[in-house]
């Protein structure tokens, strides 16, 4: 049935998503991006090392703020164009776009399709914590003395083998007073 299908969809993400690619679309159309690319040989001074090092500061840069797919997609043919003006094989250059743009997106909430869709859900997942009276500040500081006391019983006894190592059954005592 559609309408099943239709409300497993995420639509808040589907409309960030669509939005965020017709504003890079318009934005594609200025020329920022081979502007950008221009600008990126130009600091490389042709060197292709230095231009597949800053083409991969671009790519997570953008992909940061926008959506690593549409990055991709409009960083692809440019650096096309940038390994023809050098002479090298394009490959290495879509292979290195396509891990860093996966880095950047990583880095924000908006930068890849799985944070969009798990940062809708921790905004339910939070809601739901504060209808049952915890927050994850209280739920975290409650946490801390059970962990705390968890890791000093699981503390190796002070054998023979563990006093060597902290240099004496005194030393070791006083170590393990500070944890």
């Amino acid at each position: 049935d559609i309408a099943e299908v239709v409300s497993f969809m995420d639509h808040g993400t589907l409309a960030l998503l669509w939005g965020m690619m017709i504003i890079v679309g318009v934005t594609a159309k200025t020329g920022v991006f081979e502007y950008m690319a221009v600008r990126l040989y130009e600091v490389s001074g042709g060197s292709p090392f230095k231009l597949l090092f800053w083409l991969s500061v671009l790519d997570i840069v953008l992909s940061a703020f926008l959506d690593n797919v549409t990055t991709m997609l409009l960083l692809a043919p440019v650096s096309i164009q940038l390994c023809d003006a050098v002479g090298r094989d394009p490959r290495p250059f879509l292979i290195s776009l396509a891990l860093f743009g996966n880095v950047g997106g990583t880095m924000t909430m908006i930068g890849d399709p799985p944070n969009i869709i798990i940062g809708n859900m921790l905004k339910e997942f939070v809601t739901f914590l504060q209808s049952r009276g915890g927050t994850r500040q209280g739920s975290g500081s409650a946490a801390a003395p059970a962990s705390s006391q968890a890791v000093q019983a699981r503390a190796p006894p002070a054998g023979e083998a563990a006093a060597s190592r902290a240099g004496g059954p005194d030393e070791r005592a006083e170590e393990l007073a500070r944890f």
